[in-house]
């Protein structure tokens, strides 16, 4: 069991991970990105969270991935971060 999970979405910026917290946000789900390198975002699973929640979360993880980067939209606060990323 961890209680913060770091992942980073292959294929997507951290310009467009930034916009996949906001998309989480909007299905009642909080991440965070991490704004520097290693450019990833984190969630918090801890003993609190129940079985249903963390399954809920990695379905909406899947679907709004699924739909891609282009389907979200990027904070204005996050256009300094890169918009092209190879991974960590």
């Amino acid at each position: 069991r961890a209680d913060l999970v770091n992942f980073y979405v292959q294929g997507w910026s951290p310009q467009a991970q930034t916009g996949l917290v906001t998309a989480l946000f909007d299905q009642g789900y909080l991440v965070r990105s991490i704004p520097h390198r290693p450019y990833c975002l984190r969630a918090a699973a801890g003993f609190y969270n129940t079985e249903d929640e963390v399954l809920g979360l990695v379905q909406a993880l899947h679907e709004t991935i699924a739909r891609g980067p282009q389907s979200v939209t990027i904070p204005e606060r996050s256009k300094l971060l890169p918009a092209i990323y190879t991974g960590p």
